[in-house]
């Protein structure tokens, strides 16, 4: 069990990097979503989750002024990690469950469903919820 725990963590947290992590952003303009994201993941990768959670939402405030859905799936996507990180699976399962609904009627986001979907069942089997 402490197997699949650990690795079940590991899987989102790899997930999250490697969808974020495509090219170097940290060298893009101080307001702009690809800096949040990459202050985001960079405090992610340090632990730092309460810096995670800020640049997370910082995200998702310019995502959503500038119409940028793919910003608020990544920034949903964060914050639920973040929540699931510190073992509040019920507020990790709303922000999730943001990221696929907004995911769904964007174009262009396929390729992030799945990667909801499994943290999602990674919150289910962990809360217990086998349904």
């Amino acid at each position: 069990m402490f197997f699949i725990k650990h690795f079940c963590v590991l899987a989102i947290a790899c997930s999250i990097t490697s969808v974020y992590c495509r090219s170097n952003i940290a060298k893009t303009e101080k307001d702009s979503a690809d800096y949040y994201l990459a202050q985001a993941v960079e405090a992610m990768h340090s632990n730092k989750y309460a810096i995670t959670f800020d640049y997370a939402h910082k995200l998702i405030s310019y995502a959503e002024r500038h119409k940028k859905n793919t910003g608020m799936i990544k920034g949903y996507n964060l914050l639920a990690y973040c929540y699931h990180h510190n073992r509040k699976f019920k507020e990790a399962k709303i922000y999730y469950k943001k990221a696929l609904k907004t995911a769904h009627i964007t174009e262009g986001n396929a390729a992030l469903l799945p990667m909801i979907y499994n943290n999602l069942g990674i919150i289910a089997y962990e809360m217990g919820d086998y349904d």
